[in-house]
């Protein structure tokens, strides 16, 4: 599909046939800005590339939506993750970037999806399209003396005095669990995110199955942790790691108990380096499904009937007031268009779309802080 936007063509691939002829091109752009090794360049155009939906300006620019089943705030629904917002550095500074997100959000809206979210290399960058940081980067350096050498498959360290830990490497999950075992184990791991966090991945198989490719092509894999014996009972919590220059960089990690150094001081001694919390934003796609998504946020909201005007500048669809309310089956919100305006004793309070986004994810006693990203593409 092919659409004239600023006299210039941005083509929306999302077809078999449309990725096969762009791919060398798109690799191309993608070589040129990030300087991936060709290892992970082809892990990311040979299984993630196939499901995502690319916007581009041939030989000029791109950008990436990567989909993801998420729970958010106990629904399971698909959000977009943008990736690879790349310009040829001859074409930079020409509002290309602009052009490609502004679209990619436009589709979105156009989908009612409540939001997307993206890792960015600078904040500022997307902040004049109204992205808020709803995480900042942590990471810290573990220091051992003895050099880094992986464990084996089930090698059995005593972390705790009482019992030790099977470590079990993720490709040997499946011959050591049926298949119903192993859903039992993703759903527990899905139980242990929901428990402390509202906004994360959905953990299944499809998602340990490409997290393991992404870590094998950087050297490293994917760890399952066992307290005592490998019986799914004892399941305590997993980390995902790559390698470089012998040292150990864990991405991701999750346990019952928060006993990530102790696990990996036994698991890797030598410098590792824990990436605790990646630096994401997000931005508020779609306000009417957002709201719904967050009902107990605004529930307040709907008993005094608040009237909210909502303002956008980069999605015209989202400008209006909404009238909360509630009815026998909850909350209802009910949008007036801002063409019917006449002044300022329509509404009760004004945000900005970007107001609205901190609002939820930033000051919300609640929220701040339970989201759990840790994709890298």
């Amino acid at each position: 599909m092919e659409l004239i936007e600023n006299k210039e063509i941005i083509n929306k691939i999302c077809n078999e046939k449309n990725k096969n002829r762009e791919e060398t091109s798109l690799r191309r752009l993608w070589w040129e800005c990030f300087g991936d090794p060709l290892a992970y360049e082809d892990f990311y155009f040979t299984n993630v590339y196939r499901h995502n939906t690319v916007y581009m300006i041939r030989e000029k620019g791109m950008l990436h939506l990567n989909p993801y089943s998420c729970m958010v705030q106990g629904n399971n629904i698909m959000l977009h993750y943008i990736v690879g917002v790349a310009t040829r550095e001859s074409e930079r500074r020409k509002g290309i970037m602009k052009r490609l997100l502004e679209k990619a959000l436009s589709d979105m809206y156009q989908n009612r999806e409540p939001f997307t979210y993206l890792m960015p290399a600078d904040e500022r960058y997307y902040q004049p399209f109204d992205f808020v940081s709803i995480s900042k980067k942590r990471e810290r350096v573990l220091q051992n003396k003895v050099d880094y050498k992986e464990r084996s498959d089930t090698d059995s360290l005593g972390i705790l005095e009482e019992k030790p830990v099977c470590f079990v490497k993720y490709t040997e999950i499946s011959e050591s669990f049926g298949e119903r075992e192993q859903q039992r184990l993703f759903r527990w791991i899905d139980q242990l995110l929901s428990a402390r966090y509202k906004i994360f991945a959905r953990h299944d198989k499809s998602y340990f199955d490409l997290l393991l490719k992404e870590k094998q092509c950087q050297g490293g894999g994917v760890i399952f942790c066992f307290e005592g014996e490998k019986e799914i009972e004892n399941f305590k919590g997993f980390f995902a790691y790559g390698t470089e220059k012998e040292k150990l960089f864990v991405e991701q990690y999750l346990f019952w108990d928060d006993r990530i150094e102790s696990v990996l001081s036994r698991y890797a001694p030598g410098k590792t380096v824990i990436f605790c919390q990646f630096p994401f934003m997000a931005r508020i796609v779609h306000v009417e499904t957002f709201f719904m998504l967050f009902e107990k946020q605004f529930y307040e909201f709907a008993k005094e009937e608040k009237r909210l005007l909502i303002t956008d500048p980069v999605l015209a669809g989202n400008n209006g007031i909404y009238i909360f309310s509630i009815k026998e089956n909850g909350m209802v919100v009910k949008k007036q268009n801002v063409k019917e305006i006449q002044d300022e004793i329509m509404w009760d309070m004004k945000m900005t779309v970007k107001e609205l986004a901190d609002f939820i994810f930033c000051k919300q006693k609640e929220e701040a802080g339970h989201v759990f990203f840790a994709e890298v593409v």
